[in-house]
Order: C-alpha cells, then structure tokens, then sequence
C-alpha cells in the first residue's frame, strides 16, 4: 500500500493517521519517542503491510509486473494501488478526493508541531509537495517513479511502471477492486481489537487505583 490508501484505511482516533503516514519516516528505535496514539498508527501501519505481502490478490498484481518490473514488482504495485484507489473512490466514500486530502493535511499539518522536529521537518516537506494527490495522477506519479528509479541500488524499469499500469489497466483495477474491501475488514478487526484492549486496561487501572 502507498501513502493515500494507508490514509484512507486508518480508523479514528485521528493521532493514528500521524502515525500511519510518518511510519516509513522514522526508524523504528525511535517509535518509543512518540505519543502512545501516534505509535499504535504506526503499528497499524505495519499491520496493513504484512496483511498485504501474505494476500492472494497483491501476489497475482505482482506478477502481471513481474516481466517487465523484475525484483521491483512488489513496489511498483504498493504505488499502483494508490492510482486504484483514486479511480475508484467514489465507491468506498461520498466525500470527493480532493476535499479528503485537505482535510488529511489539515490535520497533518497541526500534527507537526507535536513532532521531533527532523521527523516534522520530512512530513511538512510532504506535505507541501501535495504528496497525497501526486500519487493519485499518472502525470505526476511517472515523475515520482523517475525519482525513485535514480535512487535505486539496483538496475530498476520503474520509469516504465506508469505505462505497465496503463497496459493493464482493467487487469489492475479489478484485482484491487476485489482485494481493496478485505484489507478494510482487516482494519476494522485491528481497530475494534485495540480500542477493546484500551478499554480493558483502562478498567483494570481504573480498578487498581480505587
């Protein structure tokens, strides 16, 4: 998953969003340096990983790339998932996208002051690049993919990821459209999984002080 589908999948309370989108911004023996709400968004954001790299549907994604993308097939998927997501967003919610990417960076942008300032610093950087709605248009997702492929140790055909989507487009669309929904039933169990653990220690502190 890429940045505006692991938005759009982070339940309430709202401190998880911050942490889900600075996940991959922070390096993981700093986790412990942030509020407890922002660090269970960056769990969830791991959480919505690892139920991807094990789903049958991101495996079959993944190969449609694997003749041109090679070993990078599974990155250019993450960021063919966001392309999805836009096209068909009307389906998941009534809110048009670009009032949605407002609001995220609304919050986001509050968010920032209440963060280290080398890891406010990356998502303000973020966040006036308009990251979210970059990932959402083929145009400007190729530039992305350019950068990418100039950073990459390895030999990489990520400049051509855009136009293996277009390729394929109907192919893709379908895959996520059937794979999109699980991943939110997925969420909404870890979501009513940790907020019924809060609540349980919440009663046993409760308890313990009276």
């Amino acid at each position: 998953m890429n940045f505006l589908a692991h938005s759009f999948l982070t339940p309430q309370p709202d401190a998880w969003l911050t942490g889900n989108m600075v996940a991959d911004l922070i390096k993981k023996r700093d986790i412990h340096l942030l509020d407890d709400d922002v660090q269970l968004g960056i769990y969830l954001h791991y959480e919505i990983d690892t139920f991807t790299d094990s789903n049958q549907f991101v495996t079959k994604a993944t190969r449609l790339l694997h003749p041109t993308q090679g070993k990078y097939s599974p990155v250019g998927t993450d960021l063919i998932w966001d392309l999805c997501l836009a096209k068909q967003w009307s389906t998941y919610t009534d809110k048009s996208l670009e009032k949605y990417i407002t609001e995220v960076y609304a919050h986001l942008t509050t968010a920032v002051d209440h963060l280290e300032t080398k890891l406010a610093d990356k998502l303000t950087y973020l966040i006036n690049k308009d990251f979210l709605t970059s990932y959402t248009q083929p145009v400007s997702m190729k530039i992305i993919c350019e950068k990418i492929d100039a950073r990459t140790r390895f030999k990489s055909n990520l400049v051509h990821l855009v136009d293996d989507y277009l390729s394929l487009e109907t192919e893709f669309n379908e895959i996520f459209a059937a794979y999109f929904p699980q991943v939110i039933l997925e969420i909404e169990g870890w979501k009513t999984n940790i907020l019924s653990n809060h609540h349980t220690n919440d009663s046993n502190n409760e308890l313990i002080k009276e």
